[in-house]
C-alpha cells in the first residue's frame, strides 16, 4: 500500500511477531541473555512476566532460536489445556507419538524414560509456555509431577512460564504454591519510556528500508503515539502503521501529530444525552476530519420551532389543534423523539468509498464521533 511511496522492502510495523524486527533496548537483551543462561545452568521454572504487548512472544521464540541443538523444546501457545491431555501433548511437542492403548500411568512412563533418555545422552528438554496465566490450576497440579523428575542436581524437564501480570496472582494462590516455590528466577519485561518509544520506532523504520530514509515521525507524533500505547510495543506498532497510511493518503514524508489517531485504541469514554459524546466506531470518513464525524444535534427548543414550521407547511397545523389523532403527528414523534431517547439503529450512508455503515455501529473499529449542540 504505501511501501513503494516510502521506499519499504518490508512493512515495518505488522503486529506479528517478527524476530527480524527485535528491539534488544529497553532490558529486551539483558532478559534474552539471562534466560538462555538460565536453560543451559539447567535451573529449574524461570517466570517471565510483562503486560500485554510488551514482547514476551518474541523473546519466546528468540530463545528457540538461540538455544544449542542439544536442547530440546517444546513450545505451548494454548495452555488451556485439559490436566488428562497435558501427557499427550507434551510428547507430541517432543516429537514422542504416545503409544496406543495407553491409559494415564503409561504415558507419564513414556515421557520419564524420555526425559532419563535425553539426560543419558547429555541433552535437555525445556518447556515454553506462552500465556501461562491462562492455563487451569488442575493442569498446573499436573505439571508439578513433570517439575519433581529429576537427578539429584539437575531438573530433567526445565520450564519457562511466560505471561501476564495476573500469573503472578494466580501462582500465589495457596493451592498453585508449590508450583511457585519451584520458580528460581523471575523475570519482568518492563514497559517502554518515551525515548525507548522513539528508538524503537526509529530501529523499525531504518530496518524496513532500502537504503536512506524517506520518512520522519515529528516529536509531537513521538509523544503522541507513547502517550496512547502506554508503553506498549503492539499498540505502538498499530498507532505507527496508521500514522503512516494517514500520511501516504496525504502524500507526505512527514508523520505528525495529527496523523497519529489515537481513536484507534479509545474505546466509548462518555455517552451523554445532549452533550459531545465519543463512541467506537470506524474510521470511514476522511473527508469529514482525521477521525471525527460531526452530526448535528438541534435542542429541544429548536426542534419545537421546526416542527411547528413543517406542520404549518404541511397543512397539518389545524389537525394538531383540533387534538385530532394524525399519522403525520406519529412520524413526525418518530423522527423527533428517537434521537432523544436513544441512538437509530444501523442505516447507510454515503461514503468516500462508496456505501458505508451506520454512524451509530457499536461494534466497528474505534474512532471518534462528536455531537454537536447547537
Amino acid at each position: 500500500m504505501y511501501k513503494e511511496f516510502f521506499g519499504f522492502h518490508r512493512l515495518p510495523f505488522a503486529i506479528n511477531p517478527d524476530e527480524d524486527f527485535f528491539y534488544p533496548d529497553c532490558q529486551r537483551q539483558g532478559l534474552l541473555d539471562a534466560m538462555e543462561l538460565a536453560v543451559l545452568e539447567g535451573e529449574g521454572i524461570i517466570k517471565v512476566v510483562g503486560g500485554i504487548g510488551t514482547g514476551k512472544t518474541t523473546l519466546c521464540r528468540l530463545l528457540c532460536q538461540r538455544l544449542p541443538s542439544r536442547v530440546h523444546t517444546a513450545l505451548i501457545i494454548d495452555p488451556k489445556i485439559a490436566p488428562e491431555k497435558l501427557c499427550d501433548v507434551l510428547l507430541l511437542e517432543f516429537g514422542q507419538k504416545p503409544q496406543p492403548g495407553q491409559d494415564e500411568h503409561g504415558k507419564r512412563q513414556q515421557l520419564q524414560d524420555y526425559l532419563i533418555h535425553l539426560f543419558k545422552e547429555g541433552q535437555q528438554a525445556l518447556l515454553l509456555l506462552d500465556e501461562a496465566q491462562s492455563m487451569l490450576p488442575e493442569t498446573y497440579e499436573e505439571l508439578l509431577f513433570f517439575s519433581n523428575i529429576e537427578t539429584y542436581n539437575h531438573k530433567l524437564l526445565q520450564m519457562i512460564f511466560f505471561g501476564r501480570p495476573e500469573l503472578d496472582r494466580m501462582l500465589g494462590k495457596s493451592i498453585l504454591r508449590p508450583i511457585g516455590d519451584r520458580i528460581t528466577q523471575h523475570m519482568i519485561v518492563p514497559p517502554f519510556s518515551l525515548e525507548d518509544t522513539r528508538h524503537y520506532i526509529q530501529t523499525r523504520l531504518d530496518r524496513a528500508f532500502y537504503g536512506t530514509a524517506q520518512v520522519a515521525f515529528s516529536p509531537q507524533a513521538f509523544m503522541a503515539i507513547h502517550g496512547a500505547a502506554h508503553g506498549s510495543l503492539r499498540r505502538t506498532d498499530v498507532l505507527a502503521h496508521d500514522a503512516l497510511v494517514q500520511a501516504f493518503r496525504e502524500g507526505v514524508r512527514v508523520v505528525e501529530k495529527k496523523h497519529v489517531h489515537l481513536s484507534r485504541l479509545r474505546k466509548i469514554t462518555s455517552l451523554s444525552r445532549f452533550g459531545p459524546m465519543h463512541l467506537s466506531m470506524p474510521d470511514r470518513f476522511p473527508n469529514l476530519g482525521h477521525g471525527v464525524v460531526r452530526i448535528p444535534y438541534p435542542k429541544p427548543s429548536t426542534m419545537v420551532i421546526g416542527i411547528l414550521g413543517m406542520s404549518l407547511i404541511s397543512g397539518t397545523l389545524p389537525l394538531w389543534l383540533d387534538g385530532g389523532p394524525s399519522s403525520a403527528t406519529q412520524e413526525v414523534d418518530q423522527v423527533v423523539v428517537a434521537p432523544m431517547e436513544g441512538l437509530p439503529g444501523p442505516s447507510k450512508v454515503p461514503g468516500t468509498h462508496g456505501d458505508q455503515e451506520a454512524f451509530m455501529n457499536f461494534q466497528g473499529k474505534p474512532t471518534e464521533l462528536l455531537v454537536d449542540v447547537y
